[in-house]
């Protein structure tokens, strides 16, 4: 995982890369959250919603395609400015991944991301649960509820909202995470964004295909 590169496969990454790198440039630092831009409030409470049966078993029938191994390449960008938008940092990652989705539907993917540049590695964890005909995330109580924005047999989109203490305990952080997942039976695409108060913070893009 964290060893060196072949040329063949390096070459690879970095055109896979570039073209990610060019999909994250559609997002710029400091952009408005979407629901701002639809003149929503940022702040308010999700709404959440029941799935209806034919939705529950297309939203499982999609979270169980994804069981397996799968490779791939990851970018993300930093904002690191509430002023600059143009001050950010980019890093690209080679990635692999595994999911299991249990017999209630339920979802977990463990990714392992290994940066070229900096040789280093680290775990993300994405949780989805499907309870109380509920899609949740992180947790499977009424604290990890979403917000639907696209439910389909390919792709799904939702976001959830966090508000979170300062270290110092004086103040706090509310962000917007907006989550889009387009799958396969070969491939899929992960992008998350995250918004801190209003404004884009965080962007990554990961596309994987199946070892």
């Amino acid at each position: 995982m964290n060893g060196p590169l072949s040329p063949s496969r390096l070459l690879l990454l970095i055109l896979v890369l570039f073209v990610a790198a060019a999909a994250i440039g559609f997002a710029d630092c400091l952009d408005p959250s979407p629901t701002i831009t639809a003149g929503r409030d940022p702040y308010a409470a999700i709404v959440p919603r029941d799935l209806s049966p034919a939705e529950h078993a297309t939203l499982k029938a999609l979270l169980l395609q994804l069981d397996g191994e799968w490779q791939g390449t990851a970018t993300s960008r930093d904002c690191r400015s509430f002023k600059d938008p143009e001050a950010y940092r980019q890093y690209a990652y080679n990635a692999q991944a595994e999911a299991e989705t249990d017999r209630y539907g339920n979802f977990y993917l463990r990714k392992t991301l290994y940066s070229p540049e900096r040789r280093t590695t680290h775990q993300e964890n994405l949780r989805l649960y499907l309870t109380d005909q509920r899609l949740r995330i992180n947790s499977s109580s009424s604290a990890g509820d979403i917000e639907w924005i696209e439910l389909g047999q390919s792709r799904i989109a939702f976001l959830y909202r966090l508000l979170l203490q300062s270290k110092t305990g004086r103040g706090s952080t509310r962000k917007e995470v907006f989550i889009t997942l387009e799958a396969g039976e070969l491939a899929f695409t992960l992008e998350q964004r995250i918004y801190s108060q209003g404004r884009l913070s965080t962007r990554s893009m990961q596309r994987f295909t199946r070892r």
